[in-house]
C-alpha cells in the first residue's frame, strides 16, 4: 500500500505489526525519518536486533541467504531488523520473491532507496499490496519547513521569531537533511555571538551556505563570486582546514570512481561503490567531473591539497596564501575543462 509520509507518520502505530517496509524517494531526510521512528516503535514493543546490508555489497542469492538466516527470534530472544540500503535494483527479483517468506516469519525488513522508478519492479508488485507500506518521500512542503524550523527552535531553546521563520523558510531549500543542517548552523552562531536572534538579516547572510554547492562549483570550474566566498573562509583558520579535508575528500571519490572505470567497472557501478552515496541533487555534475578531471589531473592536486593541509597543521605562515593558490588552480583546471 502507497502510504503519503505524513500519513505514516501520524499513525504509525497502526502500521508496525507489518513486516515489510520501502521507504523511498530523494528526500534523504525524510527516508531517515520513517526508518528512526520505525524502529523506535519496533523497539517497544519486542527486543530487537538491527543488521543494515548494502545492495551493492551482495551477490545473487545472498539477499535471500540473510532473510532466511534472520526468520526466526535468536538464541537472546530478540527479533531482527534488516535495514537494506538499495543502490541499484539488480536484487529485486529476490526482494520481491522474499515477500511471502518475510510475512511468515520473525524478521522485519525496511527497504530503504533513492527515488525508484515506475517501472520499478518493486513499486510494481507492492504499491497494491496491503501487506507491505511504501512511502515516497518526495520535498518538504512550506508547512513542513516550518514545523521543521519551530520544533528544533524549541527543541535547542533558539529565541526565533515568527518573522524569523517565515524568512528562513523562503531562505531554505526543500530536503529535510539540509533544513537541519542549516538550523544547526544558526544554533552555533547564537551561541557564540549575542543579541543575534535580533539581526535577522546577519542569520541569513552567515548561516545559509552550501557547502556541497560550493565544493562542487569550485571543482567545475562554474564558481561566481569567488572573493566573497574565499573571504568567508578566511574568516577562521579552522574553516580552512575543514574545506581543505572537504575537497580531499572529493577528490578521492573522483580518484577512486576513475581507477574503479580504469579496472573495467561501469561508471554506474562504480559511482555506486561510494560511500556515503552521492548526493542526488549533484549526481549527474559528478559525473560531468569524472569525464573531466582524469587520473593525470587528479592525483597533482590530491599532493598539493595534502601539503595545503600540513601547512595548516605546523602553523606556517604561507598556509594562508597556498590555500588561496590551491583553490585558484582547481577553480582555472575546472573552468578549462568546461
Amino acid at each position: 500500500m502507497i502510504l503519503k509520509f505524513e500519513q505514516f507518520v501520524s499513525n504509525i502505530s497502526n502500521y508496525s505489526s507489518l513486516k515489510f517496509f520501502v521507504f523511498h524517494g530523494e528526500n534523504i531526510g525524510k527516508v531517515e525519518d520513517c526508518v528512526r521512528l520505525l524502529i523506535n516503535v519496533k523497539k517497544k514493543n519486542a527486543s530487537i536486533d538491527l543488521i543494515t546490508k548494502y545492495s551493492d555489497d551482495l551477490k545473487s542469492g545472498e539477499f535471500t541467504n540473510i532473510v532466511n538466516q534472520n526468520s526466526e527470534v535468536n538464541i537472546f530472544g530478540n527479533k531482527t531488523i534488516i535495514l537494506f540500503n538499495l543502490f541499484t535494483e539488480k536484487l529485486s527479483k529476490e526482494i520481491v520473491d522474499s515477500k511471502e517468506k518475510v510475512n511468515q516469519s520473525e524478521v522485519t525488513l525496511i527497504i530503504k532507496s533513492d527515488q525508484l522508478n515506475n517501472k520499478s519492479s518493486i513499486r510494481k508488485k507492492f504499491e497494491k499490496d496491503n501487506d507491505v507500506v511504501i512511502v515516497p518521500c518526495y520535498e518538504d512542503t512550506t508547512l513542513e519547513k516550518r514545523r521543521i524550523i519551530k520544533e528544533f527552535s524549541i527543541k535547542e531553546k533558539m529565541s526565533l521569531s515568527e518573522e524569523q521563520i517565515n524568512g528562513l523558510d523562503q531562505l531554505f531549500s526543500n530536503q529535510r537533511l539540509e533544513i537541519l543542517n542549516e538550523l544547526k548552523k544558526i544554533k552555533f552562531l547564537l551561541s557564540r555571538r549575542k543579541n543575534l536572534s535580533n539581526d535577522l538579516q546577519f542569520i541569513y547572510q552567515s548561516s545559509y551556505f552550501d557547502e556541497l554547492k560550493f565544493i562542487y562549483s569550485l571543482v567545475s570550474g562554474s564558481l561566481k563570486s569567488f572573493e566573497k566566498k574565499f573571504d568567508e573562509l578566511c574568516a577562521s583558520n579552522g574553516d580552512q582546514i575543514r574545506y581543505t579535508t572537504i575537497l580531499l575528500n572529493h577528490f578521492y571519490r573522483l580518484l577512486l570512481v576513475n581507477f574503479l572505470v580504469a579496472g573495467g567497472e561501469s561508471q554506474s557501478q562504480a559511482i555506486s561503490k561510494l560511500r556515503p552515496p552521492v548526493f542526488f541533487k549533484y549526481h549527474s555534475e559528478f559525473e560531468a567531473q569524472l569525464s573531466r578531471w582524469q587520473i593525470k589531473d587528479l592525483i597533482p592536486i590530491i599532493k598539493r591539497l595534502l601539503k595545503c593541509k600540513q601547512k595548516f597543521f605546523n602553523g606556517h605562515l604561507s598556509s594562508q596564501p597556498f590555500f588561496l593558490i590551491t583553490m585558484l588552480i582547481i577553480l582555472n583546471k575546472g573552468a578549462k575543462f568546461t
